[in-house]
Parts: structure tokens; C-alpha cells; sequence
């Protein structure tokens, strides 16, 4: 290639050692905003220069976008929104004299001299199946599926002996840690660099001291300090009943709520998430929200097993009845439910309660629920009336799952643990977040979003 790839480059000293390093399967895990991605980016144009050089490749056959490539290589990331990322910085790494063309139908960027750069998302692995490729790079590689890895990628790197380049915050020791980064120094193709955010130069001291006080630590031991250990243990490790739990007696004193004026009026709004139940309890939480800096308190909860959700000749036993209560009670605007059961939420509907599908990410409702439990200076953004027993329990005990292979936690809740509440809370202060950002659809509630990685 008669070129320079991405002019002004200056990598600082991690990043040269990421590209020092040369190994088949080179891993760069490192803290939120530490140059991963475009290190990794700058390296995968390397390396398809230096195949070029050396006279690698297939003999092209066919002709314009369905021809037979020379050399071929993928971009890998979990999802659509995060390929966005790496198909930018190709467009920076690669001059514009290089390229051929875009096919944005294809997401396939062929490079001059017969080079095909195809772009691809793992989020259903038995879709990642092609002819042999010459290298590839995913992102955000520890949220990719291990299926991906071990089931369809490493395959397609087999008939040319291809390398693997890897980018990536630590999601814990979970298949990535086990499969590549634990290799490092043990297996002579693998190699993993490892680095903090504070390692890139470029960003600000006082905005990561910033995140060290406002994030929950195990987030800013994970995206910061980029540990494969942060997510141990207990899920709500900011939890301390002292200063989270209050009744309803103190706050309507701090709130300066007299006899003749209800608490619900102290709320700018007032919203209830729903988790439906049989077997295992069902809950609504109901959540105030006291408008300012987003403070939030749980009003109340209704927590029940084999409860049914509509029966007219029962309504008080039923979730319908509950909701209703619950609505006339507080002045709920909003119940966001359990989008599994779409009959129960059109039950809901029809009579008469106002009524949304809520975003079931459970990683991103559980950082939700620690932002706010998170304290500054002591103070938490969300406190719990004491009466809400079942919650506090949940919150008390809820767990992250082990990995059995290693000494550590992944990041995801273990599972046939009691989480209805918790369940119900997050999808209540999801939706909440999001109206007061102002993102609001035509009917005054927000799109949803994809989880904040």
C-alpha cells in the first residue's frame, strides 16, 4: 500500500505497546476513553498493509462488489449501535485515496487492490458464517457472545492461518476473560494490554476524579480502573438502610407536609413499574419523584403470588384493582409493565389505566437503580419507605451470578434469585430518567434507548 495510515496519530506509551506487541491474538482492555478503539482501529489498517506487502491473498475472481476478494477481513461489535464506532475510525485510519468504495447496503468497504472490510454484528452468532478471512477485529469484544468466538469466529480465521484483534472494556471474568485475556503469557499467540483511562494523557485528572465520586465504584472500578474484578458479590453494594430507608412520618417532615396536604403532592410526578407474577410473586412499586436533581423516593408496594391480573367480580383482589388503588392513592401517571405479558398490559388498558411496555435491559436498569443509590456526601438520590419490606429484602440480598471457572463474578444478576421488586423499581426509574431527559415521543413519554455502554 502506497499510503500512511491516519496522519497525526501519536499513539501514548499503552497504545505502543498494544502495537508493539505482534501477536496472532492481541487484546486491548482499558478504562472508558483510553484509546482502545482507534489503537485497535490503527492496528487492523496496519496489519491489512503489511498483508498486503507480503503478497497474502486469494485470487479474485468475478467482478465490481460480488467479486472474489483478495484479502478479507471483518469488523465485529455486539450490536448495530456499537459498529457505528469502528466503521468511523475505518474512515479515518484509511485515507480517501485508498478507498474504492461503501456499500452501505452490504456494510462493506472495499479498499483499493481487490480489499474487502465487511462489518458485522454478533448479536446472533450462527449469522456470522463466510468463506475464509484473512484477519478481523471485534469491539467491545467481552460483550460479544462467546459463541461468536468459539462457535464462528475463530473458524473463519483457520484456512489463512489469520489473526484477531480485540478491543474492549472488562464485563468481568466472564468467556472473554476465561478464552483470551487469561491466555496472556501462557499461550505464545495471545497477548493482552491492559490499561487505566488515567494512562491516556489526553483526558482531564479532575474528570476522572469527577467519576470516582459520582459513579457507584464497581462502575468506575470496571470503566475507569478497566478490573475484570469490580462486579463481586452483592448487586446494591451502595445499599446502607441508614441513610436509604426512611418512613413516612420523617418525610413528610423533611418535605414540611402538614395534615391537610397528602405527601403524593410533594412529587412533581409520580410513576409505577410493574413485574407480573403467578408462581413467584408479582409487584408494583410506585416511585415519587421530588424534581430536584432527580430525587426519588418508593412510595409503596404491592407484592403478591397467584394474584390475577383482571377478574370484574374480584376486581379488589386482582392486579387491576391494586393499580387502580395504587393510581387513585398517589396520582400515578404512568405504569410501566413487564413487556412479557402483553395481554395483562392491554388488560390494563382496557380499563382505564395509563399503561407502557418498559425496557427490560437488565444491565442497564441495574445501573439505573446503583446511580441513584449511589451517594454523595452521604446523600442518596433514592430512598425507601420502610414499609416497602419486600423491596428492601431484594435489595438486601440480590447477588451477582459466579463464574464456576475462576475466582470471580460476571456481569449479570444470578439467576432464581427473589427480584420482582427490584424488577419493578428499575423499569420505573428507567422510564422516569429518560421523560426528564426531554427525549419524549408524541404522547409525551421518551423512545427508548439502547443501554449507556
Amino acid at each position: 500500500m502506497g499510503y500512511r495510515l491516519h496522519v497525526g496519530y501519536a499513539p501514548h506509551r499503552e497504545q505502543a505497546r498494544f502495537h508493539a506487541s505482534g501477536k496472532r491474538f492481541l487484546c486491548a482492555a482499558a478504562g472508558a476513553r483510553g484509546g482502545k478503539t482507534l489503537c485497535a482501529a490503527v492496528e487492523f489498517g496496519r496489519r491489512i498493509a503489511r498483508d498486503d506487502i507480503a503478497g497474502k491473498g486469494n485470487k479474485v475472481s468475478g467482478h465490481g462488489r460480488t467479486r472474489r476478494p483478495r484479502l478479507h477481513y471483518w469488523v465485529v461489535a455486539p450490536t448495530e449501535a456499537l459498529l457505528r464506532e469502528p466503521l468511523r475510525y475505518m474512515n479515518e485510519v484509511f485515507p480517501r485515496a485508498a478507498i474504492e468504495n461503501y456499500y452501505r447496503s452490504d456494510n462493506a468497504l472495499w479498499i483499493k487492490r481487490d480489499i474487502l472490510i465487511e462489518f458485522k454484528t454478533a448479536d446472533n452468532p450462527l449469522h456470522l458464517v463466510a468463506s475464509g478471512l484473512h484477519g478481523l477485529w471485534i469491539d467491545e469484544a467481552a460483550r460479544v457472545k462467546g459463541d461468536a468466538w468459539h462457535g464462528q469466529l475463530r473458524q473463519r480465521l483457520s484456512d489463512h492461518q489469520g489473526w484477531a484483534l480485540f478491543s474492549t472494556t472488562p464485563l468481568g471474568r466472564n468467556w472473554f476473560y476465561d478464552e483470551i485475556v487469561a491466555k496472556s503469557g501462557v499461550d505464545p499467540d495471545y497477548e493482552t494490554i491492559h490499561w487505566k483511562t488515567e494512562d491516556n494523557p489526553r483526558i482531564p485528572r479532575e474528570e476522572i476524579e469527577a467519576a470516582r465520586r459520582q459513579l457507584p465504584w464497581r462502575y468506575f472500578a470496571r470503566e475507569y480502573l478497566a478490573s475484570f474484578d469490580a462486579f463481586i458479590g452483592t448487586v446494591f453494594d451502595e445499599w446502607d438502610e441508614s441513610i436509604h430507608v426512611t418512613t413516612e412520618q420523617a418525610l413528610s417532615r423533611e418535605l414540611n407536609v402538614g395534615t391537610n396536604r397528602p405527601l403524593r403532592m410533594a412529587f412533581k410526578k409520580v410513576v409505577a413499574g410493574v413485574d407480573w407474577g403467578w408462581n413467584s410473586p408479582g409487584a408494583i412499586v410506585v416511585v415519587g419523584d421530588l424534581g430536584n436533581n432527580n430525587r426519588y423516593v418508593v412510595l409503596e408496594e404491592s407484592y403478591a403470588a397467584n394474584r390475577i391480573v383482571c377478574e370484574p367480580r374480584m376486581m379488589d383482589k386482582t392486579w387491576v384493582g391494586e393499580a387502580r388503588r395504587l393510581r387513585d392513592k398517589w396520582g400515578i401517571s404512568m405504569f410501566y409493565c413487564d413487556p412479557s405479558q402483553p395481554q395483562s398490559i392491554a388488560d390494563f388498558q382496557r380499563w382505564g389505566l395509563p399503561v407502557a411496555s418498559a425496557d427490560n435491559d437488565i444491565l442497564f436498569g441495574i445501573r439505573r437503580c446503583s446511580e441513584v443509590l449511589h451517594p454523595e456526601n452521604r446523600v442518596p438520590r433514592l430512598r425507601v419507605l420502610s414499609t416497602c419490606t419486600n423491596l428492601i429484602r431484594e435489595i438486601r440480598e440480590y447477588q451477582w451470578a459466579q463464574n464456576k471457572k475462576v475466582d470471580g463474578y460476571i456481569d449479570i444478576p444470578a439467576q432464581n434469585q427473589n427480584d420482582h421488586a427490584i424488577d419493578a423499581l428499575r423499569y420505573a426509574l428507567v422510564e422516569m430518567a429518560r421523560y426528564e431527559t426531554g427525549e419524549a415521543n408524541n404522547n409525551g413519554f421518551r423512545q427508548k434507548k439502547g443501554p449507556m455502554y
